[in-house]
């Protein structure tokens, strides 16, 4: 711990170094390059975070209900900030699937292709753009999300934060740290509470919680994932 603060220093000269001498890739300054190597400094911003404190990622184990009730309140508070940057093309995004998908089907298997193509034809009758927009932080799963030793949870690396629907915000957390494996039934629950939870704390649309809530278990759940 005692090259901590010295490695945390240098990680956030280098996450400036990024804005004036960062690579760009699909229209976004993340990674600086090093002769042949390339390297995003926010992780090195997050190893040295969790020097200090725990990333649920490194502890194994899920968020408990009065966490993941937390972590919920973070995601709707962020979709409150006043903060509109411009829309970043990311290949991994939840809005770029359509895209992605005609680019790169012809090097699936026909087996993935069976899998995944329904899923592409239902992915493009819904209508993504009535989904109320907002800042959201792209990526709130085990490894970027901290707990302290007084129980206080913290949300780091903000290296894929966008402006795109409010929900996918949800979807992220349903799909990690939300579920537990091998308990569809207490998943299913966790889910259901999370979401009525944030329904209440962003005023959720009539659009949103038609095409989102849980329902019916599993079946619903996945057209939660698909929104």
């Amino acid at each position: 711990q005692r090259f901590a603060i010295p490695a945390y220093i240098l990680s956030l000269i280098l996450s400036l170094a990024v804005l004036f001498i960062g690579d760009e890739y699909n229209g976004s300054k993340r990674w600086l390059s090093l002769g042949p190597f390339s390297f995003q400094p926010s992780e090195f911003v997050k190893v040295i975070l969790i020097v200090w404190y725990s990333a649920f990622f490194e502890l194994n184990r899920k968020p408990t209900d009065n966490e993941l009730e937390q972590i919920v309140s973070i995601a709707s508070s962020l979709s409150k900030i006043d903060y509109h940057p411009n829309f970043i093309y990311d290949t991994w995004a939840i809005t770029s699937f359509c895209n992605e998908f005609e680019k790169k089907k012809k090097y699936l298997s026909n087996e993935y292709f069976d899998l995944i193509n329904p899923i592409y034809e239902k992915f493009k009758k819904f209508d993504y753009d009535k989904l109320p927009k907002s800042f959201v932080h792209g990526d709130m799963m085990s490894t970027n999300l901290l707990i302290d030793d007084k129980g206080e949870i913290w949300l780091i690396d903000f290296s894929v934060s966008n402006y795109m629907a409010r929900i996918n915000e949800l979807i992220v957390i349903c799909d990690d740290i939300a579920l537990i494996v091998n308990d569809k039934d207490k998943s299913e629950k966790r889910i259901k509470n999370i979401f009525n939870q944030w329904c209440n704390e962003v005023n959720a649309t009539d659009f949103e919680k038609e095409y989102a809530i849980l329902k019916k278990g599993k079946k619903v759940y996945h057209k939660l994932i698909l929104a």
